[in-house]
């Protein structure tokens, strides 16, 4: 059920129900397979959807915490609370532009009353049509590696297979983003060679990369924000000397200043 930002409906795309039981708090997304936003164009289409969170409680919960590590998603307001027996409508729209192919996001937060607390993973399915969409503009970066060649050593990329930090002692860096991540070719060709090579990095360096696009791989970065009181909105995302680094222009601004 989509519709456009400049209408009002009164249907939700998607509905999180919240209610007790015996076991405790209860939540429930209906649908249980999320958002479903279908095709989207890159340019030129701005398309809204409507999350409900419905509280069917006698008690105020709170929200404690929003996470969507994507830049696609603009939100209008993001509520901390929804009264007793009542509704909060979210509403938000996909930013397309730069994509292309077919994606499985996740928007969590964190449902909380009287110290009882149950996390909140709402899927997002798109599809951008490729025909409609451009490259990424990748600042000049060819397809070669040139810059890793100068640096006078190849990066060994591997995919996230579960474990933690701790199973990967051997990584320099890791890189946090989605599947068909519109900026990660230029981090990984442009920028992270650089890194290496003012770090005077010796042999052939490690950088692991996690796909936010699967639920759990997200919680496991939610986790390290949350462990080093870490924020931000931007993506790919880089795990870099214990620091989380937003966005590829956050990393061109610590390249400047020493790599600090």
């Amino acid at each position: 059920m989509l519709f456009l930002a400049s209408f009002v409906l009164a249907e939700s795309d998607l509905e999180v129900l919240i209610n007790k039981n015996d076991d405790g708090l209860t939540v429930e997304i209906k649908p249980k397979s999320g958002v479903d936003a279908g095709r989207l164009k890159a340019f030129g289409e701005d398309r809204g959807f409507k999350i409900t969170i419905r509280n069917s409680l006698n008690k105020a919960v709170r929200i404690r915490e929003w996470n969507y590590q994507e830049d696609c998603f603009k939100f209008k307001v993001l509520p901390d609370a929804v009264k007793a027996n009542s509704d909060e409508d979210i509403r938000f729209s996909i930013d397309a532009e730069g994509l292309s192919g077919s994606f499985n996001k996740s928007i969590i937060c964190q449902i909380e009353i009287e110290g009882n607390a149950k996390d909140i993973g709402i899927p997002v399915k798109f599809t951008v049509a490729e025909e409609n969409s451009e490259p990424p503009k990748d600042k000049g970066v060819t397809g070669n590696g040139e810059k890793a060649d100068e640096a006078g050593f190849q990066i060994e990329f591997r995919d996230y297979r579960e474990g933690g930090i701790e199973k990967y002692p051997e990584a320099g860096a890791w890189i946090f983003a989605g599947k068909n991540c519109p900026g990660c070719n230029y981090l990984r060709r442009m920028l992270l060679p650089q890194l290496f090579d003012r770090e005077h990095f010796k042999g052939k360096p490690v950088v692991v990369e996690v796909d936010i696009d699967r639920n759990e791989n997200f919680l496991f970065l939610v986790e390290i924000e949350e462990k080093l009181k870490s924020k931000g909105d931007k993506t790919p995302i880089l795990y870099w000397k214990g620091k989380l680094i937003y966005g590829n222009e956050s990393v061109e601004s610590m390249l400047k200043n020493g790599g600090k």
